[in-house]
């Protein structure tokens, strides 16, 4: 027991130290400070934190009716709180870093517990889901990026685990845990009432009836006043039941179209990134067929799957997995390791079927990734687009292969009769230890690579960001309003009154019919007679899609161009009202190419 408490204290300490180079490597150094920078989409959050704190009320342009821009109500509020710290603002997102790697920590401890809970008997399961979530790179870059990805991990695990707790021994205390736990997770986001339906129904369905109208009161009774008077909330403050972000996202836009983008962006993780968790995981349910626990974890992942399905995935999609599945996978990756250990590490052949079907799996999706390898026109008509994120992949081919292998020796005992002399300890660690590599390999190696070589995606493109607003605060007047397509870092740093071009925090864009063929939720709606012919902005920091039409509409309403599109092909053209006496453009002139120059993009 010593010994796996101190194995556990080890693999914390590495995680924490992982996590701490990452913030670390999140900063940088203008005008004689340090910097640290967030994605663009937390950085809306933190305008919002900022009003809030600053008093200004929870808006995105302090004094104009306010319009819920953000979609993370709890999330946005700890960022308010974070606000209040004696720190300068060039390092309050560091701490909002910190906070998250405190998250991520907090999940490991979870995921431990439910390990421990769903397989008591094998004492290196608990280690092996450890390892595998704490070098998860999408839940590290989600949640250290400033995203409230952390926090719902831990209110899903967290969930999960007292789920488990309550139908194993009934106690009041653990249903009032529950749906505290639920209600916190609705207040960071109004889509984890998936989620909650799913843990509290089946919580409700399972309990002993004498039981069951505790748990219904607490459970389902108390997340679902919650989200009413977070209803209440919202219909009083902004004057409607929803946010605007739905508005903007899922109005307007057509099924199809967000189900084909959908279903390409869970391809595009679940055939690189989840594909061996997944069978392993399913292995491990099938080897524990009456574990209501890992049903459980499946149904509340397949349900996270099919919602990212039908909102037509995530703005961000980088070849991982996005905001709305990464919270649930640690729940996958406890079933991966109980697989694992269960077909790979038992000293007992495990259950020749489970094994049979596991080599089958492996073998399939090497076979497949070969064919597409090397070109096979009839599995190339087949899969289409679906193994477009793993066409070409040899490596991918190659560690299929190897856990195809590795089943196939459990399966067919090597000894001393076959001429070939191996261990029992060493035929017992071996594959153990080769899967748990090729699972990490998979799921996190290519990212972890991109990271320690290029830092985290989109890192100079944010800091950038960071620049020009600071650049716009030096260049306008307190008076003066910017319109942006990035919402995030330029609206925060400039301290000036924003006008979003692509409607996040405008309802009036946001309830428009989508004007893209391709979807790219957040980016298909924008108006220019709206934004600059009503709201006449004095300085355009950046446009989008602009068609002759706009242009032309631009210069009728004296608009002139600093400079050329092509020299700034980052944020496009920028441009200033003729008039605004408050705009230093010359400043402007200078300064842009320093900030976006030729070979940025």
């Amino acid at each position: 027991m010593q010994r796996l408490i101190s194995t556990w204290s080890t693999l914390i300490a590495v995680a924490a130290g992982l996590y701490g180079v990452f913030i670390a490597r999140s900063g940088f150094w203008l005008n004689g400070q340090t910097f640290f920078s967030l994605a663009d989409d937390p950085m809306v959050s933190m305008r919002y934190a900022r009003n809030l704190a600053s008093g200004g009320g929870l808006a995105w342009n302090p004094g104009l009716q306010p319009v819920e821009g953000y979609t993370n109500f709890l999330w946005t509020g700890w960022m308010a709180l974070v606000h209040l710290l004696p720190v300068s603002e060039s390092h309050l997102y560091a701490w909002v870093m910190v906070s998250g790697a405190g998250l991520l920590v907090a999940n490991l401890l979870l995921v431990r517990a439910i390990a421990a809970h769903l397989a008591p008997k094998l004492r290196s399961v608990p280690l092996l889901a450890g390892l595998l979530t704490a070098l998860y790179y999408p839940l590290i870059f989600w949640t250290l990026r400033g995203m409230e990805v952390g926090l719902l991990a831990v209110f899903m695990s967290a969930s999960i685990l007292l789920a488990l707790r309550v139908l194993a021994a009934p106690s009041r205390r653990d249903l009032a845990l529950l749906g505290a736990t639920l209600a916190l997770g609705i207040l960071t986001r109004d889509d984890f009432a998936l989620f909650g339906s799913i843990v509290a129904g089946s919580v409700v369905w399972r309990i002993g009836a004498g039981r069951r109208r505790e748990a219904t009161l607490l459970a389902i009774g108390l997340p679902l006043a919650t989200a009413v008077a977070h209803e209440g909330f919202r219909l009083a403050y902004y004057g409607d039941l929803l946010p605007n972000t739905y508005y903007l996202k899922v109005a307007g836009v057509g099924l199809g179209m967000r189900l084909e983008r959908g279903l390409a962006s869970l391809a595009s993780a679940g055939l690189i990134q989840l594909y061996v968790p997944a069978v392993l995981g399913a292995a491990g349910v099938f080897l524990r067929p009456r574990s209501f626990g890992a049903w459980l974890i499946v149904a509340t992942f397949l349900g996270q799957c099919a919602y990212s399905v039908v909102v037509g995935g995530d703005t961000y999609e980088l070849g991982m997995t996005n905001r709305f599945i990464t919270p649930a996978v640690p729940g996958l990756l406890v079933l991966a390791a109980i697989g694992l250990e269960g077909v790979f590490g038992r000293a007992s052949a495990p259950s020749r079927p489970v094994l049979a079907g596991v080599a089958v799996a492996f073998a399939m999706g090497g076979a497949a990734v070969l064919c597409s390898l090397i070109g096979d026109p009839v599995t190339g008509r087949l899969s289409g687009w679906l193994l477009a994120p793993v066409r070409g992949n040899a490596i991918v081919a190659a560690l299929l292969a190897l856990l195809a292998l590795l089943c196939l020796m459990r399966l067919v005992p090597v000894g001393a009769g076959a001429g070939i002399e191996i261990s029992r300890c060493l035929r017992r660690a071996l594959p153990v230890v080769a899967t748990t590599a090729v699972v990490l390999a998979t799921a996190s190696g290519p990212q972890l690579w991109a990271w320690i070589n290029h830092n985290a995606r989109y890192f100079g493109f944010e800091r950038r960001l960071v620049k020009y607003g600071l650049v716009l605060r030096r260049a306008t007047a307190p008076h003066d309003s910017i319109a942006v397509t990035a919402a995030g870092a330029v609206p925060y740093f400039s301290h000036r009154r924003s006008i979003d071009l692509l409607g996040k925090s405008d309802p009036a864009i946001a309830r428009e019919r989508s004007r893209s063929a391709h979807l790219w939720p957040g980016h298909t709606k924008w108006n220019y007679q709206h934004s600059v012919g009503d709201l006449r902005p004095d300085v355009l920091a950046a446009v989008w899609a602009l068609r002759p039409a706009d242009q032309r509409l631009l210069t009728r309403l004296g608009y002139d161009r600093l400079r050329n599109g092509d020299d700034l092909r980052v944020i496009g053209a920028v441009y200033v009202r003729s008039g605004a006496s408050g705009v230093d453009w010359r400043l402007l002139n200078r300064l842009l190419p320093q900030i976006f120059p030729r070979r940025s993009q």
